[in-house]
């Protein structure tokens, strides 16, 4: 078993057996924790460190040193190329999922190779009310439950 991975993909479907037509029993979100438990060519079995789920995603872009300092607080969060809304990317990163904040500029972050929105974040030092934020999810179809708020 390989321990505190961390994926680095907007979102991941996470399968029950390693096949694309297996049903999806989760899904693990950019930043959040796993450890691999098996390895094949084209699949992962792993398991989620938040929730403990275990299942089996197709090789995804991952990293095993990565330090989160923000978590994304609105629904989704559009990521940019440059520090100006004029250049987003098609890339969103949902509620809950945790970036490293590397620099500050204007009212973005840089993390990674992306900007965002530092409305779009909070500090994951930040505690509050978990039901807070629950208005945000009027008229959202349920898809999956938990929060690591």
């Amino acid at each position: 078993m390989k321990n505190n991975f961390f994926c680095k993909s907007a979102a991941v479907y996470l399968y029950e057996k390693p096949s694309h037509k297996s049903k999806i029993s989760s899904q693990i979100l950019y930043g959040e924790k796993f450890k691999i438990l098996l390895e094949n060519k084209n699949w992962l079995k792993i398991k989620t460190s938040f929730d403990n789920y275990t299942g089996y995603v197709r090789k995804i872009n991952y990293v095993n040193k990565f330090k989160p300092t923000h978590k994304i607080k609105k629904i989704f969060a559009i990521t940019y190329k440059k520090p100006n809304k004029n250049s987003k990317t098609k890339k969103k990163l949902s509620f809950c999922s945790f970036i490293n904040v590397k620099k500050k500029e204007n009212n973005f972050y840089k993390f990674d190779n992306y900007w965002i929105k530092k409305k779009d974040v909070a500090p994951i030092n930040k505690t509050e009310n978990i039901f807070s934020k629950i208005k945000i999810f009027k008229g959202i179809k349920y898809k999956w439950g938990g929060c690591k708020f």
